[in-house]
């Protein structure tokens, strides 16, 4: 299990380009994106939920098949890391890099640009702020 995480803007797709590693790899900003006619912007709550299910599936599978397989996270929950753990105990070793933009202000600066193209959706745009915390999984 290879997780590649980060905030929102981060540079995860870029930085990591899963597809070419050649393992089986779930991007959910993408498939909600081909769920809403290809756009990324303006995603309804209701893609965002069946993506969510989509993704859980999968993972679950890939898991329960023994196969190997990779995703990106915003670890906006703990459900990552409740996968990670699963993989783990069904053998899987679990690699995960972080990648974040530079300084807070650089992935600030990405993020508020992501929002105002309509790829990141944000609740108030004018307040955002970062905690980052390091966690053994």
């Amino acid at each position: 299990m290879i997780v590649v995480a980060g905030p929102p803007g981060s540079g995860k797709s870029t930085n990591f380009p899963l597809v070419e590693y050649g393992y089986d790899w779930f991007n959910a900003d993408t498939r909600a994106a081909e769920l809403n006619g290809g756009s990324f912007r303006r995603i309804p709550k209701d893609i965002r939920a069946r993506v969510n299910l989509e993704f859980q599936s999968w993972v679950i599978d890939h898991i329960s098949a023994g196969k190997s397989f990779a995703l990106e996270t915003t670890l906006r929950s703990q459900v990552t890391f409740e996968q990670a753990r699963l993989a783990q105990a069904h053998g899987f070793w679990t690699l995960m890099e972080y990648v974040n933009a530079g300084s807070v202000e650089e992935s600030i600066r990405r993020v508020m640009e992501r929002s105002y193209r309509g790829a990141t959706r944000l609740p108030n745009a004018s307040s955002v702020t970062f905690t980052t915390k390091a966690r053994r999984i």
